[in-house]
């Protein structure tokens, strides 16, 4: 038994932390929102932007994220002043963000969306979330 020990603590010493929420990209959360209902995850590679209500992110999947309110800081600041609906939809890489978020509502409607750098009009995920942080990238 004594020579058990020493081996799963060395694989154990392999296995990564976890130090927060899950981070994914736009095609991982699209694929499984419904599974991150209530729960924090990280989202990387949102496009966002103040709207008429809230916030907006736009991804490169058929994939929005929408929001009431952001945390106040440097990202809110630029989402606010630099980041508008046009640089959302042509995914300007200075408006591009790291999201930590709570999803609280996924919704499904017809919209418009980029796919292989061409707007197209199509069925979309629309995820409702709490945003807890946000980083540009």
């Amino acid at each position: 038994m004594r020579a058990v020990l020493p081996i799963v603590l060395g694989v154990m010493a392999l296995v990564p932390a976890v130090a927060g929420p899950n981070t994914m990209n736009a095609s991982q959360l699209a694929q499984s929102a419904k599974a991150h209902l209530n729960e924090p995850i990280g989202l990387s590679g949102a496009y966002c932007y103040a709207a008429t209500h809230g916030y907006e992110c736009r991804t490169a999947e058929a994939l929005r994220i929408a929001t009431d309110a952001m945390p106040a800081g440097a990202a809110k600041s630029a989402m606010d002043n630099d980041c508008g609906e046009l640089d959302g939809i042509e995914q300007s890489p200075a408006c591009r963000f790291t999201l930590q978020m709570v999803p609280t509502e996924i919704a499904t409607r017809d919209d418009d969306y980029t796919r292989k750098g061409r707007q197209v009009k199509g069925k979309i995920t629309v995820v409702t979330v709490t945003v807890i942080s946000a980083q540009r990238e």
